[in-house]
């Protein structure tokens, strides 16, 4: 039976020549596929037994697609229709799950050209087609002509008669699909079997294609405590679908060696949303690894959002954090008074007392309020990273509206100008203002390069590290406080 496609000959007139290629012809009838050759045993999605999926951070994932499949004894060309269109395939293994060492691979192609009407006309570029046009008076077929396909860029163009002719009307009549284009990408292997009859195989492969990443949902309520809720957003654009599937997600960052990419089709997505129960979790060496409780399908060019964990009144703690411009000989006189506003920042502890203490993996963390009316208002977002059990967790919300400073040089004496060892004193004045009918309590950080001594303040300061010193200011409702210091500063 041959292949037949059609123009459009209503339509046609109406596309941008651009379009053409791709718009100009479709299949009427279904397609016929020749019959396999004798040695060749043909493996469907029907043949799936089991389907597992491990996927990873990076835009990679390793498939597990178990197959009841009857491969005779000896030699035979298997052909797994419908793996990953970003199949890596030297990176598949096929096995027997019920008779080890019964087979053996010989040979193994990954065919990725999928069929389409314009992959079509392009297999038969130069070659001679037949073309079924139609009287439009009596809308009777007229009879068959050869059509020699001279180009298939931009349009077709071909040959009828002796005479060019640009995208012409009619159907297109194919004599057979190549062997080499497939309506699913296709991985054949050439197997040695010592064993008949049916058998369970498991085919096993890394692929691009398949994402996933977690976002957070944190309601903030008045006693600072949060109601936590994760989503994990799993995304397929492998070109092939994914059915019943067990799902299990790796935290980390995996090394990959990176190689030109070879062929890559990203497709607009469509989205769904399931719940849920808690995945469990397991250490995978460095790693952490998340099972899914429930099968779930996965269709190509889709976006799928999984809960995956739900934890109440979090224990958190708002702060704000004043940060000046670093004190070092070279700016030291560049801003003698300086406005600033504090970071809102929200302070967790990932453990068990603070109703968390599980492993969190990187994403997302939006952060919502109730306003007076009781609806939800979006008040800022940060990016989380991967977080052990234990950790603090500091998110970083937005700039605070009524909590403001100014920081004023007061004085500044130079008491050594060897350049290899210059040494200076400065001394501030830092007015804080509360516009707010609330307390507030601040923090004041002060960054200082080189070796350094606080030699006078009015509040008890911390050394939090070699580089910087903290205040914490704690600021009456509607009043202004101020803060005074003197650094001596060596620097080289």
């Amino acid at each position: 039976m041959p292949l037949r496609c059609r123009t459009h000959d209503k339509f046609a007139s109406l596309l941008k020549p651009a379009t053409l290629a791709s718009s100009l012809v479709f299949f009427t009838s279904s397609l016929y596929f020749p019959t396999a050759i004798a040695d060749t045993v043909v493996s469907t999605l029907e043949d799936q037994s089991g389907l597992a999926i491990t996927i990873y951070n990076s835009n990679l994932a390793l498939i597990k697609d178990q197959r009841q499949v009857t491969i005779p004894k000896g030699e035979h060309d298997v052909e797994f229709i419908g793996v990953s269109g970003q199949i890596k395939p030297q990176t598949a293994l096929l096995r027997s799950t019920t008779n080890a060492n019964t087979l053996k691979v010989l040979e193994q192609n990954f065919d990725y050209d999928l069929l389409t009407p314009q992959k079509l006309l392009e297999k038969y570029q130069g070659k001679t087609i037949q073309l079924q046009r139609i009287d439009n008076s009596t809308n009777t077929a007229l009879p068959l002509q050869n059509a020699k396909v001279l180009s298939t860029n931009n349009g077709v163009i071909v040959e009828v008669d002796g005479k060019i002719e640009t995208n012409p009307s009619g159907h297109f009549i194919f004599p057979a699909l190549p062997n080499n284009l497939r309506a699913q990408p296709t991985l054949t292997t050439t197997v040695k079997n010592t064993r008949r009859g049916k058998d369970t195989y498991e085919l096993s492969y890394l692929t691009n294609g398949l994402s996933w990443h977690a976002d957070y949902v944190a309601q903030l309520k008045e006693d600072n405590s949060l109601d936590l809720a994760s989503w994990v957003t799993l995304s397929n654009n492998s070109n092939t679908q994914y059915r019943n599937a067990k799902i299990q997600l790796v935290a980390g960052e995996i090394n990959q060696v990176h190689e030109h990419p070879k062929r890559m089709d990203m497709m607009m997505a469509k989205s769904s949303m399931i719940m849920a129960e808690s995945p469990s979790t397991e250490d995978l060496m460095e790693f952490k690894l998340y099972s899914l409780p429930r099968q779930t399908n996965l269709a190509n060019a889709q976006t799928k959002q999984v809960s995956l964990f739900t934890a109440a009144n979090v224990t958190s703690q708002q702060q704000l954090v004043f940060s000046a411009s670093p004190i070092n000989r070279y700016n030291i006189t560049s801003e003698e008074t300086q406005k600033l506003k504090p970071t809102v920042q929200l302070l967790l502890k990932n453990d068990k007392k603070s109703n968390l203490g599980i492993a969190l993996p990187k994403g997302i963390v939006r952060v919502y309020q109730q306003d007076s009316q009781g609806n939800a208002q979006f008040v800022g977002e940060d990016s989380l990273d991967h977080t052990a059990e234990n950790e603090d967790i500091v998110l970083t919300l937005g700039k605070s509206f009524d909590v403001s400073a100014e920081r004023k040089l007061l004085d500044y004496k130079i008491i050594n100008d060897n350049n290899k060892n210059f040494e200076f004193e400065s001394s501030y004045q830092i007015t804080f203002n509360n516009a707010k009918n609330t307390s507030a309590t601040v923090k004041m950080v002060e960054h200082l390069d080189g070796q350094w001594t606080i030699k006078q303040s009015s509040s008890p300061y911390t050394k939090e590290s070699a580089n910087s010193a903290a205040w914490n200011i704690t600021l009456a409702p509607k009043s202004k406080s101020t803060l005074t210091f003197t650094v001596a500063v060596k620097s080289r």
